[in-house]
């Protein structure tokens, strides 16, 4: 006869208001879920001196004598209430090569990932490919990517200033804005949480998804994240370049890569910096609001490729907005062409003599 399977006993713990149930023996399964009703704030890290997992729900850290290293899967499921999951890497990654599953349930629930001191990290945000109401967080050093469901915000904090988080909105139309605060800048669209980054060396929104057409808005009056913004998009796609409104703005854009994309520094009054952006692609179109204020738009040439894709200029209410192109093109130009329009519209082409030759 034979022998009756064995079956291993679960083993459960209480912390505060988060139980800890692992899984048998062996299986690298660990579920953290809710106990009762209310808000949940559980972090995770690897022991510094252990390896082990650790996690918190409270005020102590507890040690749950499974190495980081001997895990596969982790599934957090808080509840309801506003939850909160924070995955520390003061010690290196708590998830090398582990599954993790998070499942907000209801409210205003957060992820939030710490980056590493000891390495570069370079992140990607996006709609899950095969479950609609799943995102994926991909890039982590050293990690899997990570699921979440029902999640309203999602913050990566880096450390060293040298991170990168790229964010893609996926198939179809979408509003991509991209704005700062006294910490750190939210990234909002149809498809995906909040986003919320600070520390980066470089915020990149990808849109070149050719399944639908994005507009990308950036309001650089307070983008304080990254070092760089970068939108990387198609020929559907529109960039929006947002100025203050209420002070004076310098923008100037060139193509200094030639034929690469185009760059943007924006300076506001002041000189408060209002941050470089760069469009990567076959981007459509750039729009350049500037608001309020005496603003001016600079576009230089000198010494670069001239910029082919269309550029389109809201001046705004300002007394005294300018205009400027300057430089000379590393392709020749024939004419400047200026078509002032009805009131104050107008049109700026550039003509670009052919010489055909005959052998």
């Amino acid at each position: 006869m034979p022998a009756a399977p064995r079956i291993e006993s679960l083993e459960s713990r209480t912390l505060l208001s988060v139980s800890v149930i692992e899984g048998p023996v062996g299986s690298g399964i660990i579920t953290f879920s809710e106990d009762a009703a209310g808000s949940d704030n559980l972090s995770l890290r690897r022991s510094a001196s252990t390896g082990n997992l650790e996690h918190n729900s409270g005020a102590t850290w507890i040690d749950s004598g499974v190495a980081v290293t001997a895990l596969d899967f982790i599934r957090v499921e808080l509840g309801s209430g506003d939850d909160s999951l924070v995955l520390e890497q003061s010690n290196g990654s708590p998830l090398p090569g582990v599954e993790l599953l998070f499942d907000g349930g209801d409210g205003n629930d957060l992820l939030w990932v710490q980056g590493q001191a000891a390495a570069t990290e370079a992140l990607a945000i996006r709609p899950d490919g095969t479950f609609s109401d799943r995102h994926e967080v991909s890039g982590l050093r050293g990690a899997v990517p990570l699921s979440t469901i029902g999640l309203e915000r999602l913050r990566y904090s880096g450390v060293g200033g040298d991170d990168t988080v790229t964010v893609e909105p996926g198939a179809g139309d979408d509003d991509v804005s991209v704005s700062g605060g006294s910490e750190r800048d939210l990234v909002t669209t149809a498809s995906l949480p909040a986003i919320e980054l600070e520390m980066l060396a470089t915020l990149a929104i990808d849109a070149g998804d050719t399944r639908g057409g994005d507009t990308v808005r950036l309001v650089t009056t307070s983008l304080v994240g990254a070092d760089l913004y970068q939108v990387l998009g198609g020929a559907n796609d529109l960039l929006v370049i947002e100025g203050s409104d209420a002070d004076g703005d310098q923008i100037t854009i060139s193509d200094p890569d030639e034929g690469a994309g185009l760059r943007a520094t924006i300076v506001h009054q002041n000189s408060v910096n209002g941050g470089v952006i760069e469009a990567r692609g076959a981007l459509g179109r750039l729009r350049v609001e500037t608001g309020g204020g005496d603003d001016l738009v600079a576009i230089d040439v000198d010494g670069n490729g001239l910029i082919a894709m269309p550029i389109e200029i809201d001046a705004g209410g300002g007394a005294d907005d300018v205009l400027q192109v300057s430089g000379t093109p590393s392709t020749p130009v024939s004419d400047v062409i200026y078509l002032p329009g009805s009131g104050a519209d107008g049109r700026l082409l550039y003509y670009i003599r052919i010489r055909r030759c005959s052998t």
